[in-house]
């Protein structure tokens, strides 16, 4: 298991004295190799640095090395692999076999069910509309590394898909990038909303901007990255580095108010870290091409999936944090109270496009 985090990262623990909470950063630090690209194949692709929006198949978001984050490249290990050969079954520390996954689904699983009390289903929903958007392992190389077929960026690939070609056919038909889409209807049914919203966000800017041509329209809708036992088995390990991962995780105890424990998130905050500070799109970033003003930044943050199911359903009422169960303080309000993003920020005059056109 993780034992670190990066250093600049802090994950806290929550320590109840009283009625008041104290913030206490755990100062983990991940081992992370020195050439996390090294199964890379380096393409020399040409970038413009001045093209404001973010490319299909995810190049050229780093300008100095355009293929990282690209589909069918190797995922970054945060840890090195325990294989016994190519296709030898890890073992533990003292060489002894592990338990199998059957045993461990037999008499760890079984008996270790922990129900959220207040998340609600669309939380689960909605972490693996991310984890598509992020993953999709569909082969190994001969390093028995896996490979991404997606983007690494947040971008809704899932909704526009990872290939030009592809896209244009997409536009066309109105159909969706991702074919795990249809796994089950949840997943289908949220896929299905960011369609609407796109198509939502296109037809508004276009009636603020008639002079704008269909694909600045296109670019400018994309959905933005706005888009939150038993343990007799595992005594059996002779050391802690014997658990699995997964395993480990599923048994931890949670942070007081969270749904996972303190490995679990230290591994979700090295991966958002990533996701946002490695994406040069990320909407919060100030000072690129591509950065937004400060008040669209501040619009977007009020983007929420409450507002998203009241804009592209026909739902009128809605709890105001969609991933928790309706309460007290998380009650059902008309769709109205639940903030937009003000899209006339976005509105301009033929003239500005004129001279940004002249000054490109």
């Amino acid at each position: 298991m993780i034992g670190r985090c990066k250093p600049h990262i802090y994950i806290y623990r929550y320590t109840m004295i009283g009625r008041n909470n104290i913030d206490e950063p755990w100062n983990f630090e991940a081992s992370i190799p020195e050439d996390p690209h090294h199964c890379r194949n380096e393409q020399i692709l040409p970038c413009d640095p001045s093209y404001p929006y973010r490319s299909i198949d995810g190049s050229c978001n780093n300008l100095i090395h355009p293929t990282w984050g690209i589909p069918d490249e190797c995922y970054m290990r945060l840890q090195p692999a325990y294989y016994e050969g190519y296709d030898g079954v890890r073992k533990s520390k003292n060489g002894d076999p592990l338990p199998s996954a059957r045993d461990l689904t037999l008499n760890v699983f079984k008996e270790g069910y922990r129900p959220s009390p207040n998340v609600s289903f669309m939380f689960t929903i909605y972490g693996q509309t991310v984890a598509h958007d992020l993953s999709h392992s569909e082969n190994v190389n001969s390093n028995r590394e896996q490979v991404n077929a997606v983007t690494a960026a947040l971008d809704a690939s899932l909704v526009y898909e990872k290939k030009n070609k592809k896209l244009m056919e997409l536009r066309a038909n109105d159909g969706t990038g991702d074919l795990r889409g249809n796994q089950h209807f949840f997943l289908t049914g949220i896929v299905t909303i960011f369609v609407r919203e796109h198509n939502r966000i296109a037809t508004n800017l276009k009636k603020m901007n008639p002079h704008w041509e269909e694909e600045r329209l296109f670019q400018e809708s994309r959905v933005r990255d706005n888009i939150p036992k038993e343990l007799r088995i595992l005594l059996r390990n002779k050391s802690v580095e014997d658990i699995d991962l997964f395993v480990g995780i599923q048994m931890e105890n949670f942070f007081p108010e969270a749904a996972v424990g303190p490995t679990t998130a230290c591994i979700i905050a090295m991966q958002f870290y990533s996701n946002k500070f490695g994406d040069r799109f990320f909407f919060e970033h100030v000072g690129l091409l591509p950065s937004f003003t400060a008040a669209q930044r501040n619009s977007l943050k009020q983007c929420s999936l409450s507002r998203l199911f009241c804009d592209n359903s026909n739902i009128t009422h809605v709890q105001k944090n969609l991933m928790l169960l309706p309460s007290i303080t998380n009650p059902e309000v008309p769709c109205e109270d639940i903030p937009e993003v003000d899209l006339s920020l976005w509105a301009e005059s033929p003239s500005h496009e004129n001279n940004n056109s002249l000054n490109a």
